[in-house]
């Protein structure tokens, strides 16, 4: 199963205007940071090493974005999102746990605006950043959006990869609930 290739059709269905750009390699993935992929999601990562798609429905209102994270910008990514926090985050005055958690985090997963989602290294899940963290305090910034990196890729596609603005409202304990009714309006 190609995710990104059923998103499109979904888009497509939907009569959606996108953008995307793509780019193509063969390189043997079996695992991120240690943590085992399935097969679906090994897929994704041996196959793309660029993967960015931004849709909107007819009216022009952003209906999801994905730039993915391949194998390959995985410890750069992590290194830039380090370099930032430390660029920015006053270890005196900001909570240190911000700090503990970008130090252990890989973003698989990067918004417009700057969220992300990160590979927990401590833990193996899937946890949101939020982008103005440092400087507004926490709200958002480490809720679990998914148990694993297959779970975050087979939770999130059953809403067709949604960019969800109240991710606190679809999530429990273990990630995207697919029961909630929040969720239901995204399938």
């Amino acid at each position: 199963m190609d995710y990104f290739k059923n998103l499109e059709e979904y888009i497509r269905s939907k009569k959606w205007i996108y953008t995307k750009k793509e780019e193509y390699f063969q390189e043997k993935v079996e695992s991120l940071k240690g943590i085992a992929l399935n097969d679906e999601v090994k897929e994704v990562y041996e196959k793309y090493s660029t993967y960015i798609i931004d849709w909107k429905d007819a009216s022009g209102k952003n209906i999801g974005y994905i730039n993915f994270i391949s194998s390959t910008r995985f410890d750069y990514e992590h290194k830039e999102l380090v370099e930032m926090m430390e660029d920015i985050y006053d270890f005196d005055e900001d909570e240190e746990s911000i700090a503990e958690d970008i130090i252990s985090w890989y973003p698989v997963v990067k918004f417009l605006n700057g969220d992300m989602f990160c590979l927990d290294e401590r833990d193996g899940k899937i946890k949101f950043f939020e982008h103005d963290v440092v400087d507004s305090g926490v709200n958002l910034h480490g809720i679990t959006i998914a148990d694993s990196i297959n779970d975050l890729f087979y939770k999130w596609s059953m809403i067709h990869f949604a960019d969800v603005y109240y991710w606190e409202k679809c999530c429990d304990d273990h990630g995207i609930d697919l029961t909630s009714e929040y969720v239901n309006q995204f399938k």
